[in-house]
């Protein structure tokens, strides 16, 4: 039996497939997300300014007024010019910023922005084609990072069930012997640092010679628990998510969960944790060949494999949003984080993109947050597949390093190999 890594056994064990360069765009319009902290209005028919904090740039104070309809046409001479005043001054037109103020918003997304330059006091100053309420409630928070914006409506009759979720990327943790459990259990974690539920797993990606041979989702294990209906009153048995440090010793134990792919990723994930941990074999497998598991094994307990974990946080969207973005799920802003390539055989390969995205949210009485507002940072989504993340732009020179898994033991491992 073999005791070193072999990438051809690899190549196949989840059927990765190399991801495409990433597709350029040129964009004009920019999108300012603000969280506002005063209304400058008019009572004389002059300009009117939303002032405050950028959301993607917490440093940094903006102010946006809105185009006027001559403005916005020299932004873009072949609009209809018709249209584009009935929706600024038609029954369903644009809310201004009085109207704006009237309600109390502070989060506004500000679309089709254009940069007028800097005021006086060193502030920024934009003025937007449109002004979009993220949140209406006070209580709304907002997020921003590397995500991809997820809206699946199946085919009818398929039996499949409809899902709107924004997926981030929130740390990306180079991992050996020393840290792999403790970045596994971070990522696996059920409740942030402030008690709040989070629907939270783990990415376990797996290098060799600087490319990626191997990726596992791996997710919190689940138990039956009986809650009380909070609006009946009656008990109930359901499968609820058990705690990270729960969750990493039902992966090491093999514990299966009867969903062949979930088995298939655990599998992998397992065995290399078994080989990074200095197992003295390999472990058992529920869905994965014994040759596969034992390449795995044997790859990382030898050194010959570098192993990344990204802690990965989703955010579903609450039920009225979710129909929302599902209708509108053609549109580009949303669309464009599918990246679709042509293989081998004339056939089409689609993967999930990820990018600057945004989101606001508010929360459940358990503290778990939904989505009500999510947009690309930029015009229209700039996207890279997971597995374009590589040596030549890795995660961990975009992320985070998890703060609760502990430093590889030799600092020259924090690059990986190439």
């Amino acid at each position: 039996m073999s005791t070193t890594f072999d990438p051809a056994i690899a190549k196949d064990a989840l059927k990765q497939q190399q991801a495409p360069a990433q597709r350029e765009r040129r964009v004009y319009d920019e999108r300012v997300f603000m969280e506002v902290e005063r209304f400058q209005l008019s009572r004389t028919g002059g300009d009117e300014w939303a002032i405050g904090r950028s959301i993607t740039n917490p440093e940094e104070k903006v102010m946006v007024r809105l185009s006027t309809i001559e403005e916005r046409m020299s932004d873009l001479p072949q609009a209809n010019e018709a249209k584009l005043r009935q929706s600024y001054e038609g029954e369903n037109r644009r809310e201004t910023l009085a109207e704006k103020a009237q309600g109390k918003i502070k989060l506004i997304a500000f679309d089709g922005a254009r940069p007028l330059g800097v005021s006086e006091d060193g502030m920024k100053q934009y003025r937007a084609h449109w002004p979009q309420t993220m949140a209406a409630k006070p209580e709304a928070e907002v997020t921003a990072g590397v995500g991809s914006i997820v809206l699946y409506q199946p085919k009818e009759g398929s039996g499949n069930k409809a899902d709107a979720y924004v997926e981030f990327l929130r740390t990306a943790t180079l991992a050996d012997g020393s840290n792999v459990q403790q970045a596994m259990e971070s990522a696996l974690e059920i409740k942030d640092d402030n008690g709040h539920a989070r629907d939270a797993h783990a990415v376990m990606r797996v290098f060799y010679n600087g490319e990626e041979v191997a990726t596992a989702r791996v997710f919190p294990a689940r138990e039956q628990a009986k809650v009380t209906d909070p609006m009946y009153g009656d008990e109930k048995t359901i499968m609820q998510p058990v705690d990270a440090a729960s969750s990493f010793q039902a992966l090491r134990e093999g514990k299966a969960t009867g969903i062949q792919s979930m088995d298939a990723n655990n599998d992998l994930a397992r065995a290399v944790v078994a080989g990074l941990m200095g197992d003295d074999e390999p472990p058992k497998s529920n869905v994965m060949k014994p040759e596969q598991v034992e390449n795995f094994f044997h790859g990382a307990k030898g050194g010959d494999l570098n192993v990344e974990i990204v802690g990965v946080e989703r955010i579903k969207f609450g039920m009225d949003s979710a129909k929302t973005y599902l209708k509108d799920r053609d549109n580009r802003k949303f669309a464009d984080y599918l990246v679709k390539t042509e293989v081998e055989g004339g056939k089409t390969m689609t993967e999930r993109g990820y990018g600057n995205t945004v989101v606001a949210f508010q929360r459940y009485p358990n503290g778990q947050p939904y989505a009500v507002y999510a947009s690309p940072q930029e015009n229209l989504p700039r996207v890279s597949p997971l597995a374009q993340f590589d040596s030549q732009m890795p995660l961990t020179s975009i992320l985070p390093e998890d703060p609760k898994a502990p430093k590889q033991k030799k600092s020259s491992d924090n690059e990986m190999s190439m």
